[in-house]
């Protein structure tokens, strides 16, 4: 059961800003001063109180709302704020799932904020308690493994754990590179990073250089630095999903390169057919056999009644 929480007046001095252990963001709080929180402080004042838990010193740590506290500081010029506070008796585990509560309320949870809280409170619960009374509030089956997937993940260095609670980097794409040399890791993301790449060709990237690197018996480092790579991250006329494209297309080449032989050969038979404009011609996926598809695109039924005579027998 909850501690009865109290709103008190508590002086700015008395809260210890520099203790994270119940913020789940990898980042720590920053002022913005031209962020919306800080607009509207300056508007209308702190709207929501922070929720603070009191120590056995006489001090307190945050629970709940590290940058409100920095902007009654900073921007406000205030030397006390009033807080929601918990009392000492309240101990770490239900301090986590009122810091978790909170921020439930205010928005989605990230991944990483959600590895970190796993991680944090699993020093105190079970892994199947945890599974089934914080999982679901996420909207998520309270699956156990789900829970230790996300302590795994609480793992990961800072850069990676940053670039996941930003969206840059995909969670299970983060968990993949875990299993990598740091070096490699740190290879894969810089390019991940630079070219800004979406989940689908994050996994294709990673998977790739990964395969690459067991069938040729060569370091993923060398893959990414290879002559092509490099003149593609280089080329000057082109844009950055350009240089997506291009090194998409220089793995899949590398990785398959009978089927982008043939898809090479089925292109230039296409050409060769100088078929209309609203003609398509595909072939099996994989060239698997040899038989294809045409496709034709019509106005509509008048321009179907005319040409289909036409068409049919041409077909016999």
């Amino acid at each position: 059961m909850t501690p009865q929480a109290q709103i008190q007046q508590i002086l700015l001095i008395q809260i210890d800003q520099d203790d994270l252990q119940f913020r789940f963001s990898p980042l720590a709080p920053v002022l913005e001063d031209d962020s919306p929180l800080a607009d509207s402080v300056r508007r209308v004042g702190i709207l929501h109180p922070p929720i603070l838990r009191k120590r056995l010193d006489d001090r307190y740590l945050v629970i709940s709302g590290h940058t409100r506290v920095l902007l009654a500081a900073r921007i406000l010029g205030l030397g006390s704020l009033p807080c929601l506070v918990l009392p000492a008796s309240c101990d770490d585990p239900l301090a986590l799932e009122v810091a978790f509560e909170a921020l439930c309320a205010r928005r989605v949870p990230t991944p990483m904020e959600v590895a970190i809280f796993c991680h944090r409170i699993a020093a105190h619960l079970a892994i199947e308690e945890i599974a089934v009374r914080f999982l679901p509030r996420l909207g998520l089956p309270p699956t156990p493994f789900l829970v230790r997937q996300a302590i795994g993940l609480a793992e990961i260095e800072e850069p990676f754990a940053v670039a996941i609670h930003q969206g840059r980097l995909h969670e299970a794409v983060g968990r993949e590179l875990m299993d990598l040399p740091l070096p490699d890791r740190l290879a894969l993301f810089e390019l991940i990073d630079l070219l800004r790449l979406s989940v689908g060709n994050q996994r294709k990237l990673v998977a790739g250089c990964r395969e690459l690197s067991g069938r040729e018996n060569v370091s993923l480092r060398s893959i990414l630095g290879s002559v092509e790579i490099r003149d593609i991250l280089d080329h000057q006329e082109m844009n950055i999903p350009q240089k997506s494209a291009a090194l998409m297309r220089y793995l899949t080449a590398r990785r398959f390169p009978q089927l982008t032989a043939a898809e090479a050969e089925f292109e230039q038979f296409r050409r060769g057919l100088n078929l209309p404009d609203n003609f398509t011609l595909e072939a099996t996926p994989s060239f698997e056999d040899d038989r294809l598809r045409l496709t034709i695109t019509l106005a509509g039924r008048r321009e179907l009644s005319q040409r289909l005579p036409a068409l049919l027998a041409g077909a016999r």
